[in-house]
């Protein structure tokens, strides 16, 4: 930016989400000079962060979700906020909440060169109804709080083998009742049919399995309708994938099980006109690992330059077009909030509802506001609990009813597994993190390993994780029993 102040468009590599706006506002704050960022200072720098994290996801901040928002920066740091989108608002609340998104823990949020730290931050509504006033947000650099070099985290991907699938329904229940014996004959007679390749081939690897959708596991009271199923084959290569996953479905279709009364075929096909898709090469995540910088060595270098070549992190501007240019670089100057008397103290009497005392038993999904499941990072799921109204939240946190033993229980794994658990009061919210676990899992919920992995790669039905809060949401809380 400093070296070409006339710029209309920055493009760079996927990095560090909130730097476009942190460098933006750093630009301006330096008067267009080059300087190191540190010379911000620790509340303007962390003021300038916190609003590109909120910035970076458009309109998640406010309620209902709009499609973006817009950010009014001071030069003190604090920054306000507003949707653009007609009939949303930002509340106190929304805006605290979005440090929970997609992140381990919403208090420290780690990033290149040192962390932002969020117990110190503090929202004001606005009198317009629509807007948010945030400050007292820290960057604090990791050379200087814990000793620590600059870092930057280095991801990357592998090809682990080429995938097909098929796709079909089971609609007989008889053959819906008995799924977990019937996948286990199907996959030993792909076994039988490609036995002979440990003869032809022994570099040849393949395996399978079977993604269901519709069976309910956990009541077998109700009655099973169709049952939807995705054979996944992984094989190294992309014709063997074909072939281990064309003869799955064909015991799909002819297999026989114990009482069976239809005997004209199985499975229901034909979706798109294909018995088989082959889908190409398979990646899964190989790297991910935060690398130490040697000191300067985080500062970027225009290519070309005498000493590029030897630099980790370069640029280059290309002139595009002859149109002209945007007056972008004279912005008004907002030097402090502390003036605007714009500000209401009056900040959650419109965002939050009175609530009574709860009694009887009540599903925590109807407690929630929000209830929500997402990736933090490719290794770990993250769940978060947000509440309407203080009484509520106060009452779930007093009396102990969301704990990391609780979660463990709910997902099947170790309290001493849990990255992170714990409430956030700004947000009215409660927040666990947990690793992520095998991909694949029978259809009877249980895990066929306990083995970390990623999102993507083999087997993969849930790349954000969104779709993991339902024992959260269907947790049953009795309040007359916790009160005796």
């Amino acid at each position: 930016m400093t070296a070409h102040p006339d710029f209309d468009i920055l493009i760079s590599g996927r990095a560090y989400d909130p730097s476009p706006y942190v460098a933006f506002c750093a630009f301006h704050a330096f008067g267009k000079s080059c300087r190191p960022f540190e010379e911000l200072g620790l509340g303007v720098l962390g003021g300038f962060t916190h609003m590109g994290k909120i910035m970076e996801c458009g309109g998640v901040c406010a309620t209902p979700k709009s499609s973006a928002a817009m950010a009014s920066v001071y030069q003190d740091g604090s920054f306000d906020i507003r949707p653009l989108a007609e009939g949303s608002r930002c509340t106190t609340q929304s805006v605290a909440a979005h440090s929970l998104y997609e992140k381990s823990r919403p208090d420290i949020l780690a990033g290149p060169g040192g962390i932002l730290d969020l117990n110190t931050a503090r929202y004001r509504a606005l009198e317009d109804g629509i807007s948010v006033r945030a400050k007292g947000a820290l960057f604090r650099l990791s050379k200087e709080h814990d000793g620590e070099p600059y870092k930057i985290k280095f991801e990357g991907a592998k090809v682990v083998g080429h995938r097909s699938i098929f796709m079909g329904s089971f609609c007989d229940p008889i053959l819906i009742s008995q799924l977990p014996s019937f996948f286990t004959r199907v996959k030993e007679y792909v076994v039988q049919q490609h036995s002979h390749l440990d003869k032809v081939d022994k570099e040849s690897k393949w395996e399978l399995e079977f993604h269901v959708y519709g069976q309910n596991a956990h009541n077998s009271r109700l009655q099973q309708g169709e049952v939807f199923i995705v054979g996944e084959a992984l094989a190294s290569t992309q014709s063997l994938a074909t072939s281990v996953i064309s003869c799955a479905r064909i015991a799909c279709v002819h297999g026989s099980y114990k009482g069976q009364k239809a005997t004209s075929g199985n499975l229901g096909m034909g979706i798109g006109g294909q018995m088989n898709i082959e889908m190409g090469p398979c990646a899964e995540f190989s790297i991910y690992h935060l690398v130490e910088m040697d000191e300067g060595e985080e500062d970027a270098v225009e290519i070309g330059h005498d000493d590029s070549a030897k630099r980790f992190i370069r640029w280059e501007m290309r002139w595009i077009g002859n149109g002209p240019s945007l007056d972008h670089n004279k912005p008004r100057v907002l030097k402090s909030s502390e003036s605007d008397s714009s500000v209401t103290n009056q900040e959650t009497s419109k965002d939050t509802p009175k609530a009574n005392i709860l009694s009887g038993i009540h599903l925590l999904g109807t407690l929630a506001q929000v209830i929500r499941s997402k990736n933090s990072g490719p290794y770990e799921i993250t769940l978060d609990i947000m509440f309407s109204d203080p009484t509520t939240y106060e009452q779930i946190k007093n009396f102990n009813i969301l704990t990391a033993e609780k979660i463990a229980s709910l997902y099947n794994i170790s309290v001493e597994d849990i990255v992170w658990c714990g409430f956030f009061d700004p947000a009215l919210a409660f927040k666990a993190t947990i690793p992520r676990r095998a991909r694949f899992s029978d259809i009877a919920g249980k895990s066929s390993s306990s083995l970390a992995v990623s999102s993507g790669g083999p087997w993969e039905n849930d790349v954000h994780g969104s779709q993991k809060y339902l024992p959260l949401m269907n947790m049953e809380v009795d309040f007359d029993v916790l009160q005796k």
